[in-house]
């Protein structure tokens, strides 16, 4: 029994101390030049792909305003306004319109009735039996009744305008908007009196959500490398996005792009403020080296090729999570192993 114990002591002792050296060559291995690459998560929050303020066409007080903020569109009008008067207005011209209709009706019977008089005297006066002043007596009473009719036909079709106008002008004391919209802002209470142009509520459409985005120029090169839709996530939440549209405007002040995403297929909550988020592999010049393999001594930093113990001097131009990014070098190909700083 004590023999058995004396054996597992000395392993553990051997292991004690052979472990530095096993880790050191296990990591040693590891050191490799990777291809040069930065991985970045660009993000953003989500909006309405449309926001309108609705603002009344027409003057009256609001009957009611059927929805509250926060509520999406359905069947009822956004805002109905009182439309007492133009009813009046509808109605009185209807009533001026069928009384020229019967006007027109009692003119065409009184020129049907003459013109057949104006024949008969006509045919008369040809045959010398009346005197010529009544046959033009006839003819200008005909004459007077076609007039007539065509004044009346003239007031109904400008009458008919003003009715068409009248039905178009109604038509805004009920407010529509899409079905599914969202009202976002209220402006305006029932009982309260409104102008032209008075605005009335701030509605949005979430059916299509976007993305504000800005992003430096080697970020939008790497957008445009992503095929037509790409992955997104939205608070953590997988989806699907698209390049809506890109600002080729360069801002001077924070040197970059404006941008914006569409998200294009998302099954979760539709509102602004949700966080999106995209993954992109930037391209740049020179090659990764793990910070372990580098040896930085009198600020001239070198590498050492595991293979032929070669040493190369590097330009370290960036570091990325752990690895420095250093200018391209035919000796120091992606996949090379390299030895330890110690």
């Amino acid at each position: 029994m004590k023999r058995y114990r004396s054996t597992w002591l000395l392993f553990i002792i051997l292991m004690l101390y052979t472990y530095p050296f096993i880790q050191n060559s296990l990591c040693q291995e590891l050191l490799v030049v990777k291809e040069g690459g930065k991985e970045v998560i660009i993000s953003g929050y989500t909006r309405a792909d449309t926001t309108v303020t609705v603002s009344a066409e027409v003057s009256g007080k609001i009957l009611r305003l059927n929805y509250n903020e926060g509520q999406p569109v359905d069947k009822k009008p956004l805002v109905e306004i009182e439309p007492t008067f133009i009813d009046f207005e509808i109605k009185s011209t209807r009533q001026m319109l069928n009384q020229l209709d019967i006007r027109i009706k009692s003119i065409q019977s009184k020129i049907n009735y003459l013109s057949k008089e104006f024949q008969r005297y006509d045919a008369l006066y040809k045959k010398d039996t009346i005197a010529e002043s009544k046959r033009d007596n006839a003819a200008q009473e005909l004459e007077q009744a076609r007039h007539e009719l065509n004044s009346a036909q003239v007031e109904r079709t400008s009458k008919k305008i003003t009715l068409d106008e009248l039905t178009e002008r109604r038509t805004r004391y009920t407010i529509n908007i899409p079905k599914g919209y969202v009202i976002t802002e209220k402006l305006v209470e029932p009982g309260a009196f409104v102008q032209i142009g008075t605005q009335l509520a701030k509605v949005s459409d979430y059916s299509t959500m976007v993305v504000p985005l800005f992003v430096s120029n080697e970020e939008l090169k790497a957008f445009k490398t992503l095929t037509k839709t790409f992955d997104v996530t939205v608070e953590g939440k997988g989806a699907i996005a698209r390049i809506n549209w890109i600002n080729p405007l360069f801002d001077e002040k924070n040197r970059k792009l404006n941008m914006e995403l569409a998200i294009v297929n998302y099954d979760g909550e539709k509102r602004g403020g949700l966080k999106v988020s995209v993954r992109l592999k930037l391209n740049i010049d020179g090659v990764l080296i793990p910070e372990a393999a580098l040896k930085k001594g009198y600020e001239n930093p070198t590498v050492t090729i595991k293979e032929g113990a070669q040493t190369v001097h590097v330009v370290i131009i960036d570091k990325i999570n752990g690895d420095f990014v250093v200018g391209a070098d035919n000796r120091l190909k992606p996949g090379t192993v390299l030895l330890g700083n110690q």
